[in-house]
């Protein structure tokens, strides 16, 4: 089965007329959805049970790894320890878990996260930590797929069992990646499409809008069919293919998301009823 969604639920104005209930209209038109705002802070039970309120009993969460697991957090981690850090972590997500609404987290490591032998043990310290989870792993470093280290890598993701996060996104030196068409879980696989604004993707990191203009970028109808190919090509070696649209700054992901949909024929049964605001 192949699942399309976007990432967050929070702008994409094209699919709501009211602002309130954004999460249950959402998953009116998607069932799936990767949350984001548990990369900046790891959220309060509480949160993670009202989003699960919201949304049908067939919906489901890909939640992004907290940024001091994956190294993003410049300075010390707000835990005392590393371990009771990925801890507070999982106990904030065990209720999706347990109601079969965790599709997978996401650890999303930073481009300066490079292909060393450190970094491959602390991978699969998070792997340990992770044992009975599903995760998947997303680099930004194009030297985990460089021509000596390519193949060890697929096989490392292989051998642990790690979800590949399969990217499209801007060519743009070491601090991207190439589109791996590897497939490194028999179970699931993660697509991530960040659009191709090689512009922003290059522009350093600075003031508050960085972000505007790094997933600045609507796929045109070729692309969309190019890479509908390619993730019809490998759905028939996992058994569920997971697909974000994550071009979100001019409000194109969700068009794109639908109009992927649409290409490759998906009719997904159990969506929130649409227009729920009418008996507000």
């Amino acid at each position: 089965m192949i699942w399309v969604g976007l990432t967050g639920w929070g702008d994409h104005d094209s699919l709501y007329e009211k602002q309130s209930h954004k999460l249950t209209t959402y998953a009116s038109h998607f069932p799936i959805v990767e949350v984001d705002s548990s990369f900046y802070a790891i959220p309060p039970q509480r949160n993670i049970e009202k989003w699960m309120e919201e949304t049908p009993s067939t919906f489901t969460f890909i939640v992004k790894a907290f940024q001091g697991i994956t190294g993003h957090l410049r300075g010390d981690i707000p835990y005392d320890s590393r371990t009771k850090m990925f801890e507070a972590f999982k106990q904030s997500i065990q209720p999706m878990k347990e109601a079969n609404k965790l599709a997978m987290i996401l650890l999303q490591f930073p481009p300066w996260f490079e292909c060393n032998k450190e970094n491959v043990t602390y991978l699969r310290y998070c792997r340990q930590q992770f044992s009975h989870w599903d995760i998947a792993l997303e680099f930004r470093h194009r030297s985990w797929y460089n021509e000596q280290f390519m193949e060890k890598t697929i096989a490392f993701m292989e051998e642990d069992e790690w979800i590949h996060s399969i990217c499209d996104e801007p060519q743009a030196g070491e601090r991207s990646i190439p589109f791996v068409p590897h497939v490194t879980n028999k179970n699931k696989t993660l697509f991530r499409f960040h659009g191709r604004n090689i512009y922003g993707w290059s522009s350093p990191r600075k003031g508050e809008n960085w972000r505007d203009v790094r997933y600045l970028y609507e796929y045109n109808n070729e692309e969309l069919t190019d890479l509908a190919k390619k993730i019809e090509n490998l759905s028939h070696k996992t058994k569920e293919s997971y697909v974000l649209f994550n071009n979100n700054s001019g409000g194109h992901a969700a068009k794109n998301g639908k109009q992927f949909i649409e290409k490759l024929k998906l009719n997904y049964i159990g969506l929130a009823p649409r227009q729920l605001h009418l008996f507000d």
